[in-house]
């Protein structure tokens, strides 16, 4: 039965359109009968209304209905999610941190070694010169010792900064962003408060004065039942 209301009335609103597309206002007769059109226009959404609008309401309530559920069952994995997940997000971090400060320290090791083996070539050519043999022999074994240590940090497999797998879980930064100084936020980034500015404009009939904004107002028909 509402099926057959629902196109008997489908129909009806397509013949209006057509009706509405002919229709012209040049003369008080077809002032007389746009004004009639228009009225069974509204009689029309009436009759919608009495007939879509519980169905409607019907399926709203069993969508909150449906809804609820969803919300409920969801309430113990999302509790699961978001307890365990920040947790798996800090260890991961963590190993990543001490992975990377162990290559930041094998890069602080082969430098000292580098600058030990440099500063120990200096002073064997500097004790060549001054005739002192035994000192440039000793200083250029100390700058040997620190070549090859030099040389085996450099051949050690480099660290990677990458915490251990988890298999179909990963991590990502999600950035967010807190109001410090609402003064200091550049006007593009600012939204007008469109709801608050037409309150005024209307309760004002126009008449108020906004810094920025222009006023008018447009006809609009109000039909009586």
């Amino acid at each position: 039965m509402e099926e057959n209301k629902i196109k008997d009335l489908e129909a009806e609103g397509v013949a209006l359109v057509e009706r509405a597309k002919e229709i012209q206002v040049v003369d008080d007769k077809s002032l007389h009968l746009a004004n009639e059109f228009i009225h069974a226009c509204r009689q029309m959404r009436k009759r919608i209304g009495e007939t879509m609008d519980p169905i409607i309401k019907k399926a709203h309530g069993l969508w909150k209905h449906v809804l609820g559920e969803k919300q409920d069952l969801e309430k113990g994995p999302k509790f699961g999610e978001e307890t365990v997940g920040p947790r798996i997000a800090v260890y991961k971090r963590k190993i990543e941190e001490e992975i990377r400060a162990r290559e930041e320290e094998k890069a602080r090791k082969i430098e000292e070694e580098r600058l030990k083996k440099e500063e120990a070539f200096e002073k064997a050519a500097a004790a060549e010169k001054a005739g002192d043999t035994e000192k440039a022999a000793e200083e250029l074994e100390k700058a040997e010792a620190s070549e090859e240590e030099e040389e085996m940090l450099s051949l050690e497999p480099k660290f990677k900064a990458k915490a251990p797998e988890t298999k179909g879980t990963s991590i990502k930064k999600i950035w967010k962003y807190r109001v410090k100084n609402l003064k200091l936020v550049p006007r593009e980034w600012l939204k007008l408060d469109e709801a608050k500015t037409g309150m005024a404009v209307r309760s004002s009939q126009g008449q108020v004065e906004i810094p920025g904004i222009e006023t008018y107002s447009v006809d609009s028909i109000s039909i009586r039942e």
